[in-house]
């Protein structure tokens, strides 16, 4: 006979009609439930460390575990991990676990859990080097972009206190130099990777540089003629703050405070790595790019004193700057000196003269 849950009474009789009864329960015992989950998410991307806890009741006790991971759309054992106790621990993330529950009488119960795991952690770092003719300068920059993991970020630059940040970060006023920093998110994780996941150092070394100092060196200055106007000077130019084109760029002036009617020449913009000679008309002024030096020349130039002030203007200050001067004077015989023949139709008579200027 198949009876639900509740108090029976049972009476037998024999056969010459003698009874006897009792009273039986049937217990129907409670479903079993698995509750009071905890899901652990693992910490860092690769870790397994990830972790279910649950409580069970109901049922008759004597419970059994079972613990399994899906694969597509099938259930198999996981490897590595204790699953005969109701929790389950030090297994891999972004993947779905279930439980299934039998207690003595072959009851089932089952549950299902999803444990997450972040993405690998990636950064990318750039700088900015010190833009100043000052080698004591800390005006470097350093750039930090942080993505994926578990958010915030730590990050510490030499040791310092660390800043926190969602993303992104700025340091700034870096000094010159070798400098180091470290990276961790909001669960300690520090190993990041690439795109390609190659795994990329912790903690980063990144070298602040500074320019090298502008160089001015002038090569020649010449008169060419000695009624003066066609004076011209050449020098060479290097060293500077380099752009994000990896050029560096000068203001040239050219000026004279002795030399009458002289209107100061001022060519802005000549930039280096220009393989070409760039002429500059008004300025009277051509710039050629010679390997790894700009050649640099002035024509038409009267007689007197000049002064070359070049200004660099790739950087953070007005102050960085190079100077020279130079002086020629119109060519003049300042002196002469007459030796006549020894003797008639001889031609070994001699003139000798000193001469001045440029």
């Amino acid at each position: 006979i198949q009876l639900g849950a509740g108090t029976y009474i049972v009476t037998v009789t024999d056969y010459n009609g003698c009874q006897v009864s009792d009273e039986v329960e049937i217990v129907q015992y409670e479903e079993i439930k698995i509750e009071n989950a905890v899901v652990t998410d693992v910490t860092c991307a690769g870790f397994k460390d990830g972790k279910i806890t649950n409580t069970v009741s109901g049922g008759n006790g004597n419970f059994t575990y079972k613990w399994e991971v899906k694969d597509g759309n099938s259930w198999k054992d996981i490897q590595g991990a204790v699953t005969s106790d109701i929790n389950l621990e030090n297994v891999d993330g972004n993947k779905t676990y279930r439980l299934t529950v039998t207690d003595g009488n072959n009851c089932e119960a089952t549950a299902e859990y999803y444990i997450k795991e972040p993405q690998a952690l990636t950064y990318k770092v750039s700088h900015i080097d010190v833009k100043s003719c000052d080698p004591n300068a800390n005006e470097g920059v350093i750039m930090v972009e942080v993505k994926y993991g578990t958010p915030p970020y730590m990050i510490t630059l030499d040791g310092a206190e660390p800043v926190t940040t969602t993303g992104y970060y700025r340091f700034e006023n870096v000094a010159v130099g070798k400098r180091s920093i470290n990276i961790v998110d909001a669960n300690g994780c520090s190993s990041f990777v690439d795109a390609n996941g190659n795994i990329l150092p912790n903690p980063i070394s990144v070298e602040i540089k500074k320019y090298d100092d502008m160089s001015l060196d002038i090569t020649e200055y010449v008169m060419d003629d000695s009624e003066g106007g066609l004076g011209s000077v050449k020098f060479n130019l290097s060293g500077g703050v380099i752009d994000q084109h990896t050029q560096s760029k000068y203001e040239i002036v050219l000026s004279s405070d002795n030399v009458p009617g002289f209107d100061t020449r001022v060519v802005s913009g000549i930039v280096s790595g220009v393989t070409s000679t760039v002429e500059y008309s008004e300025q009277k002024c051509k710039a050629t790019w010679v390997t790894d030096h700009l050649e640099v020349e002035f024509t038409d130039l009267d007689a007197g004193q000049y002064m070359i002030n070049v200004r660099d203007l790739n950087a953070l200050h007005s102050t960085c700057v190079a100077a020279e001067s130079f002086e020629f004077d119109k060519l003049r015989i300042v002196s002469s000196m007459t030796k006549s023949p020894f003797c008639k139709g001889m031609k070994n008579g001699e003139i000798t003269i000193s001469v001045d200027g440029n």
